[in-house]
């Protein structure tokens, strides 16, 4: 089955991340998610009253809150699966040790697994450090996360977090109160999102070093090469992606003109406004978006591909290689 046989919309986006393409390939992603019982999928999307009883009241107006959540209410309703603790916070004696994501008991194996969430959108450039295959090309639309800051922080922090002799000896004594080992056994992430590939450049960015041949592709261009390009467009055939249903594709959309999304970009894409005073070139207007980089807006079509359109300044700001933080 695919996310499309379903029409709830919470139902269509959990099925995605269950059946979408892992986004990182690489040892940090072992474990084998349980197999769905789609039967159980089916009844859950005619009467979706669980997963909505499930969402209420949580922060799932922001995508990776609400991501997190689809994925804490599988892992609830797997009967393979023991959820222990989500969004777990040790506390040291002067200094916050970490959080897990997700501590569960596997029952297929008797293994607890310690497991990292993440969903991102990553748009590569040519410009950043190192080789053409390095993680520092790859920015998060607003230019303040990267891949690499990312996934070195999850290689090199977040999935080592179980093995610290001071956060085991918090889980044994948080575990003893609960009634329940907490001490993970395995470490492994659960990645997904799409890599936004620049269409611009006079040769093809490679993809990144240890993500999935498979991954989730789109492109992204600027403001100026949509309205040269398909500004003029009168078949209804592009919708506006919107948070946090940047995943599953909507079960009724709303199809729009390229002409018609024209002004939208305009509104959300325009570059700040100068005016001369005197000698300087002094701000009249600025766009609402950060300066450090104007966000785009993600756009799919009916025949699936999705594209990133971006203001023409961007990228605005490069964040700071990791080895320099």
């Amino acid at each position: 089955m695919t996310p499309e046989t379903f029409q709830h919309q919470a139902v269509r986006d959990l099925v995605w991340l269950l059946t979408t393409p892992r986004l990182c390939h690489c040892t940090a992603e072992s474990w084998q998610i349980p197999a769905p019982h789609w039967d159980t999928l089916v009844q859950l999307d005619s009467d979706p009253r669980p997963i909505e009883a499930w969402l209420e009241g949580k922060k799932t107006t922001l995508l990776g809150h609400y991501h997190e959540q689809l994925w804490l209410f599988y892992f609830d309703l797997h009967p393979d699966i023991e959820l222990l603790a989500s969004n777990l916070i040790v506390q040291g004696e002067k200094r916050t040790l970490g959080e897990f994501d997700v501590l569960l008991k596997d029952q297929r194996d008797g293994l607890i697994w310690h497991l990292e969430l993440a969903i991102k959108f990553y748009l590569g450039t040519d410009s950043g450090w190192g080789k053409p295959e390095a993680w520092s090309h790859w920015l998060g639309i607003a230019c303040q996360d990267s891949m690499e800051h990312k996934w070195q922080h999850l290689l090199t922090q977040q999935l080592k977090l179980g093995e610290q002799h001071e956060v085991r000896q918090w889980l044994e004594q948080y575990g003893e109160t609960a009634g329940q080992s907490l001490i993970p056994d395995r470490a492994s992430a659960l990645t997904r999102g799409y890599l936004f590939y620049p269409t611009q450049l006079s040769s093809p960015l490679p993809a990144p070093e240890m993500m999935n041949p498979d991954h989730l592709k789109g492109s992204w261009i600027t403001l100026s090469q949509w309205l040269n390009n398909y500004q003029t467009g009168i078949k209804p055939e592009w919708r506006i992606c919107k948070k946090p249903h940047w995943m599953a594709s909507i079960a009724q959309p709303e199809w729009l003109t390229g002409t018609s999304i024209a002004e939208t970009l305009r509104q959300e894409l325009i570059l700040p406004v100068y005016e001369a005073r005197g000698n300087k070139n002094q701000l009249r207007k600025w766009d609402k978006r950060p300066q450090m980089g104007t966000e785009g807006l993600l756009l799919e079509r009916q025949s699936g591909e999705r594209l990133f359109v971006v203001s023409d300044g961007w990228p605005g700001y490069l964040p700071m290689p990791w080895h320099r933080l």
